[in-house]
């Protein structure tokens, strides 16, 4: 198991979920995602997955990492609902400058499948649709 360097599991998932299941939750993570996360964070520095409360604009951040099925945003086929997903915004770094990372390295060499494009944050997943290439895709 693949426990993650730079983040702790409650910055990774909802605080429902947490209550419930605690530390366990790290076994339930796709360990790619994981050592993705540390890559990036290592690379570019802090970043924010979930923080759990409401930050300088009033929003709070609680389902950029895993997403239980009582959430009713996004899509019911996430990568976010299968652990296997996580958006985050890097304290020094713009969006689009780890999404271009992301594609130079190939995904950081195939961990990373997917990204998003188009958007003020970073999504990265490890959903694999059979392609060797990192799928670039629009909201």
């Amino acid at each position: 198991m693949y426990k993650c360097k730079y983040f702790t599991i409650q910055e990774l998932v909802p605080p429902e979920t947490y209550e419930v299941y605690g530390e366990r939750l790290w076994y339930y993570f796709d360990q790619n995602v994981l050592k993705a996360m540390d890559m990036l964070r290592q690379y570019f520095g802090p970043c924010t997955v979930n923080n759990w409360s409401y930050n300088h604009t009033g929003e709070t951040f609680r389902y950029r990492g895993y997403r239980p099925y009582t959430y009713s945003g996004g899509s019911p086929l996430s990568a976010h609902r299968c652990f296997k997903a996580a958006d985050s915004h890097f304290k020094n770094a713009h969006p689009q400058e780890v999404r271009d990372y992301l594609i130079e390295s190939n995904g950081l060499a195939g961990i990373v499948k997917r990204i998003e494009d188009d958007v003020n944050w970073v999504h990265i997943d490890t959903i694999d649709f059979g392609s060797d290439e990192l799928i670039v895709f629009k909201p």
